[in-house]
């Protein structure tokens, strides 16, 4: 009977390791079926082990019957289902072709961190959006996932199909923009300030006048000659008469004077009153300079 007990283990250890997938149970229940045919009711674990579990087990048919009900009611689910486990394949092992060193990446498509030897032992975990990248347990460190080519993976004989893995996240996309500053203007250079020219308040200054002859008549002319100054410049000497005649006029600079000719317009004889006034560019008059002279008319 030990020999009995042993073979059904090794058919139990078989049905568990493939739990994950849908399973054919017709080999098991044709074993049970024939030995329950010869009278053979199991062997009795009273006040006994099981291999690996209590002692609450009566007869091997009871321990194989647990694993043909839960085989037959999770042909669908697997029996991993009807413990409440997962039915979705996990993990889909296999081997690194033979070959050249096949590259690793950190994520799909990403840049090649590593390299991994034809014939390393690896376990397919996750597989990208398009199956042409899988994600492995990094052989050097079980907790690190990385990725490598679909077609560089040797799947073991009776495995899922890696499409039945869970798709992995894809490697993640970095924007970077380059934005220039704006290059600002240079400023002008600024124009030197004139300083303000003072307000030029100083009236010019007339000499003493004088005129030749001393007397004229009868149409002659009478030359009047004054000098003028100012801090800046004279711009002009007007010169005005009052008397035998009236009128007014601007005298001529002549060197460092300025002269005026007067010639009387008429017969009337008496003395005629000059009065000279400079004046500057600011607008600044001089006082008055006075001449008179007489004027005699012989008929």
């Amino acid at each position: 009977m030990v020999d009995q007990n042993s073979e059904i283990d090794v058919l139990l250890h078989d049905y568990f390791q493939r739990n994950h997938t849908p399973v054919d149970t017709t080999g098991i229940e044709q074993s049970i079926a024939s030995r329950v045919a010869s009278g053979d009711t199991g062997y009795s674990l009273s006040g006994s082990s099981a291999p690996g579990h209590g002692g609450f087990w009566s007869s091997w048919v009871t321990w194989v019957g647990v694993a043909v009900v839960c085989g037959l009611a999770g042909t669908g689910l697997g029996l991993g289902g009807a413990f409440g486990r997962p039915t979705t394949v996990v993990e889909v092992p296999g081997a690194i072709s033979s070959g050249s060193l096949v590259p690793v990446a950190a994520c799909p498509g990403g840049p090649t961190i590593d390299r991994l030897s034809p014939g390393t032992r690896v376990l397919a975990v996750q597989r990208d959006s398009d199956g042409e990248q899988l994600g492995i347990r990094n052989p050097n460190n079980w907790s690190q996932l990385v990725w490598i080519a679909a077609g560089s993976l040797d799947i073991d004989h009776g495995q899922a199909s890696p499409s039945t893995l869970p798709e992995g996240k894809a490697c993640p996309t970095y924007t970077v923009t380059i934005s220039t500053p704006p290059v600002e203007p240079s400023p002008e250079p600024s124009k030197p300030s004139t300083p303000n020219k003072p307000k030029d308040t100083t009236s010019p200054t007339l000499g003493v006048p004088t005129h030749d002859p001393n007397s004229f008549g009868n149409s002659s002319q009478n030359v009047i000659t004054v000098s003028a100054s100012d801090n800046v410049a004279v711009t002009k000497v007007k010169i005005s008469w009052t008397g035998a005649y009236t009128g007014s006029g601007v005298m001529t600079k002549s060197g460092n004077n300025w002269t005026y000719t007067f010639v009387a317009p008429g017969s009337s004889s008496g003395n005629i009153t000059f009065t000279l006034q400079a004046e500057d560019a600011a607008g600044n008059e001089s006082s008055p300079a006075v001449t008179t002279i007489n004027y005699i008319y012989l008929a």
